[in-house]
This record gives C-alpha cells, structure tokens and sequence, in this order.
C-alpha cells in the first residue's frame, strides 16, 4: 500500500478529532492522490486553502474518495479560476502531469469563503501535511501563490525554514514575487491579487524563463 496514502489515513482521523472540537464548519480536507506522487520532478503548487471542498458529499470511504476526488479534478484540468488560469500559464503540459497541487492550510470553510477557524492544533497538522507532500514529491520547483499576511504568511514562513530557504526581502507592490534559484522556489501573490495590481504576466514570464531553463 502506497506509503501516502497511509499518511493521509492518518491525517483524516487528525482531522475528525479536530473537527470535532471547533465551532466552525469545515470542508473535507486536500487529501493528494497518491498518484499525483508516481512522477518525479512535478511542480508543487501551493494555495490558501480549498473552501467547500466535498460539500454536500456523501463519503462511504472519505479518505479513498477523496483522493480520488483530487485525482479527478487534476484529470479534468481543474477549473478556470483565477488560480488555474496562472499556473496554466506557466506550464508546458497538462494541469495532472505537471503539477502537485496543495494548500497552506488543509481545508477551507463547508460554506462560503475565508479563513477557517484556527488553533495551534489545526495549524500544525496543516503545516505536517505539507512538509510531508513537500518530500514525499521532490518536486522540480515549488510555487507558493499566497499572501504574505496573517496567517498565510506565517505558514509561508514555517514551511520555508523547516525545508531550510530563506526569503529575506517582502512581497509588495514593487516586488510582486520572491525567487529561490537555489532551491527553485517562487513566493508570490495570489493570482486574484497578481490581477487586481496588474503583475499576472510579469510573474508569469518571470516564472516561465527560469522553469522552462
């Protein structure tokens, strides 16, 4: 049995606990497909969180089909929003045999749009998680598409020294981007940002010459 696919059974019990004790609603968790992990070498692609995923979803075996859900939605070429559009951009082939796709934080709201409600708990399984897809994908480069405040910053920040990069400068309007040629790291604005201050395409050529290289 695939190695990830025992993590991830591991983290959805983390999360029914947790979940058990908040007074918010959560939506299901990103549980990656463990066939997203067959190739070396993809982009990991690093967002937010996914609000409403799995909602009004009836889950006989939630930790199998919600892989399978992810592994579905890569398949089809996920979705024309604002964050697929850039990364469509960027890449060479198709969404499934390109990139790894994952979130700061391991769900969103069941409803509606924001940030989840949050305790030290939560944070750190979401940070596990994503440390743990980090190796277990050895990815070519990793792009965070998020912003630098609050809490998505400080998840930027965690993940970052735990894989040991350092960013010492800050995203803002004159730098829309951060780059690790060292590690191939690329911190930049959520695409919806990127658009509103009209930096999409310098990112994404910026991002594209030093991939494509």
């Amino acid at each position: 049995m695939n190695n990830f696919h025992l993590y991830n059974i591991e983290t959805f019990k983390k999360y029914q606990l947790l979940k058990e004790h908040t007074v918010n609603n959560w939506s299901y968790p990103l549980l990656v497909s463990p066939n997203s992990l067959n190739e070396k070498g993809k982009i990991l692609y690093i967002g937010q969180e996914t609000n409403t995923w799995g909602r009004n979803m009836k889950f006989s075996n939630p930790i199998i089909e919600l892989e399978n859900m992810y592994d579905l939605f890569m398949k089809q070429g996920a979705t024309n929003r604002p964050f697929w559009k850039f990364i469509k951009e960027i890449i060479e082939n198709n969404i499934d045999s390109s990139i790894v796709w994952a979130n700061l934080l391991l769900c969103g709201k069941e409803d509606g749009y924001g940030t989840p409600c949050l305790s030290d708990e939560f944070k750190k399984l979401s940070s596990d998680y994503l440390l743990q897809l980090y190796y277990a994908t050895a990815p070519s480069h990793v792009i965070i598409a998020s912003s630098a405040c609050g809490i998505y910053g400080e998840m930027v920040q965690e993940f970052l020294s735990k894989i040991h990069v350092s960013m010492y400068s800050s995203l803002n309007s004159s730098c829309p981007i951060l780059v690790d040629d060292t590690n191939h790291i690329f911190w930049t604005y959520h695409p919806k940002y990127l658009s509103l201050t009209k930096n999409t395409h310098y990112v994404q050529q910026l991002c594209k010459e030093k991939i494509r290289k």
